[in-house]
């Protein structure tokens, strides 16, 4: 809607004052604003590939591609930089970073594609109704943070709070998956019990 040194701002801006407000540490707090700052200018591209012209001048239909495209590069810069952050940190392969990521962030990632579509739309048919987006964007909000305490919760389950093992139920479930993948590929399966 503006332009990409308005992105870059806005970006590293708000979650910088985000983290604050949940008092990140200052390197997780630098970490992030540069990521979304790095993510807001790369997301420009499209709108410069496009000749730059004001969102006025486009149609609906060129104006959601380019929101769609900006959208896309944003958020594959982001989850990239990122999971690479959280792959080094966990010394963790950055293809089960990502693809674990992906499979519990990418239907939130497709709705805000398409909220930001409607935002864009809205805006230039009049700013007030920007205000109809926030419904939906509160709904996500709640539908995020119950999806992450839910991970959160099954990981508790699994795990034993005193030792960090898995727990008897996590053993089951790694027992059964075991004989399952044995039954497929007519492989053997050993069980052995060690008292350590």
């Amino acid at each position: 809607l503006f332009s990409w040194e308005w992105s870059v701002l806005i970006g590293g801006a708000a979650i910088g004052l985000a983290l604050m407000v949940e008092h990140a540490p200052p390197l997780k707090l630098l970490f992030n604003s540069a990521v979304y700052a790095m993510a807001a200018l790369l997301a420009a591209a499209p709108y410069s590939l496009a000749g730059g012209t004001g969102a006025a001048d486009l149609g609906y239909a060129e104006l959601t591609t380019l929101v769609f495209a900006a959208g896309a590069i944003f958020v594959l810069v982001n989850v990239a930089l990122v999971c690479g952050a959280i792959s080094l940190a966990s010394e963790t392969p950055f293809r089960f970073v990502i693809g674990d990521h992906i499979r519990h962030s990418g239907p939130a990632f497709l709705i805000m594609g398409f909220l930001a579509a409607q935002t864009v739309i809205f805006w230039n048919v009049s700013p007030f109704l920007v205000i109809l987006v926030s419904a939906p964007l509160f709904t996500l909000n709640l539908y995020q943070r119950s999806s992450v305490r839910g991970r959160a919760a099954l990981m508790a389950a699994a795990t034993d709070s005193l030792t960090g093992l898995n727990s008897h139920r996590a053993f089951q479930d790694d027992l059964a998956e075991a004989v399952d993948d044995a039954a497929e590929c007519g492989a053997p399966v050993a069980l052995c019990l060690i008292d350590v």
